[in-house]
C-alpha cells in the first residue's frame, strides 16, 4: 500500500480498510469493531452509544421494545498512536513491554 509513516497508516486504516470490512458484513458496525480490534481490546478505533428506544420513542414501548443496543462509528484517526495499531496485531508496544520480552529482544540483537 505504500505506507511510509504513522499518518498515512491512520489514514488507510480509516479510509480503506475499515470500509471494506463494512462492505463485508454489511455495514454491521459492531462485527467490524470485533473482527478489527476484538471482544475486550480498546475502542479507540470506534466510538460507541447505548440507544434506549424508551428515550428515542418515549411512550411507545410496546411499539418499538424496551432493549437498549450499542451503536458504533469509526473514532478519529488522528487519536490512533502507534501503540494501538501494534495492538491490533497482538503486540505489545516497546514501552509495555514486560521485563522478560525485553531480555528476549536484547538475546537476540546482542548474543553472547
Amino acid at each position: 500500500m505504500g505506507i511510509t509513516s504513522l499518518a498515512e497508516l491512520q489514514q488507510v486504516l480509516a479510509q480503506r480498510v475499515i470500509p471494506l470490512l463494512q462492505e463485508y458484513f454489511f455495514e454491521d458496525m459492531e462485527k467490524v469493531r470485533l473482527v478489527l480490534t476484538g471482544n475486550g481490546k480498546d475502542r479507540v478505533f470506534f466510538k460507541s452509544r447505548s440507544l434506549s428506544p424508551s428515550e428515542l420513542f418515549p411512550g411507545a414501548k410496546q411499539a418499538v421494545g424496551t432493549e437498549a443496543r450499542s451503536t458504533f462509528a469509526v473514532g478519529d484517526p488522528g487519536s490512533w498512536s502507534e501503540a494501538h495499531l501494534m495492538g491490533l496485531y497482538g503486540a505489545a508496544p516497546p514501552a509495555m513491554a514486560t521485563p522478560a520480552q525485553s531480555e528476549e529482544v536484547a538475546n537476540t540483537q546482542n548474543p553472547a
